[in-house]
């Protein structure tokens, strides 16, 4: 048997994450729509450990409470959360230099993403969207100070290890794996680094499998 048949199909979604205003009840039927023609056995969730195991409440977002955690529980996908706590601390200004000034500059990029995003996650995933959101998110890393852009580097390695560790513990299933949407384009890259994988498109095909390559 070939590596390449062995190795660990794996599809990243972009969501909303702490972008919450983007949120419609449309949106959320699209996204567990999306997840759905994908067919995961394991849905790997950027949500903590703590929150999932307490039922969630009102410490998961809303397109956790409201569309993939109910698609888990009524479907044969499991769902494994792979947060790293804290959470509302995603690229967040630091430091005394033009500090409202960038906080405001910060707030219109996001602004600004939610409104290219048009509800759509099959959009929000794909490659004119990802070509925007990297790039904006440059940006807001160096409107963050250098602070925030090692906390952020710090969170995606840990989240990158706990992803990595849920493939392991049961290779060869098929999976899906949400995140905040501003990460998307770092873990991509990572993951497509790591031989055991193969990263895949997220985009629908005629035969709802992961079978194509990205």
């Amino acid at each position: 048997m070939s590596t390449s048949t062995t190795r660990t199909p794996v599809v990243v979604l972009g969501t909303l994450g702490e972008l919450e205003q983007g949120f419609s009840p449309a949106y959320a039927e699209r996204l567990v729509r999306l997840v759905q023609q994908q067919q995961p056995e394991l849905l790997l969730a950027e949500i903590p450990l703590e929150s999932f195991e307490h039922g969630g409440g009102t410490a998961l977002p809303l397109e956790y409470r409201q569309g993939l955690i109910p698609l888990g529980q009524l479907s044969d996908t499991v769902v494994v959360p792979v947060g790293v706590p804290p959470t509302q601390t995603l690229l967040i200004p630091k430091g005394r230099i033009f500090l409202g000034l960038r906080r405001s500059l910060v707030r219109a990029i996001n602004g600004l993403l939610v409104g290219l995003q048009r509800h759509s996650p099959t959009w929000m995933n794909g490659v004119v969207y990802g070509i925007v959101c990297d790039n904006l998110c440059h940006l807001t890393e160096a409107l963050c100070g250098g602070t925030a852009r090692q906390e952020w580097a710090e969170q995606n390695s840990r989240l990158l290890s706990r992803i990595l560790s849920a493939i392991q513990q049961d290779p060869g299933r098929r999976v899906v794996v949400t995140l905040d949407c501003r990460r998307r384009h770092t873990l991509l890259r990572a993951l497509r680094r790591q031989p055991e994988l193969r990263v895949v498109s997220s985009l629908p095909t005629h035969n709802p499998q992961i079978t194509a390559e990205a």
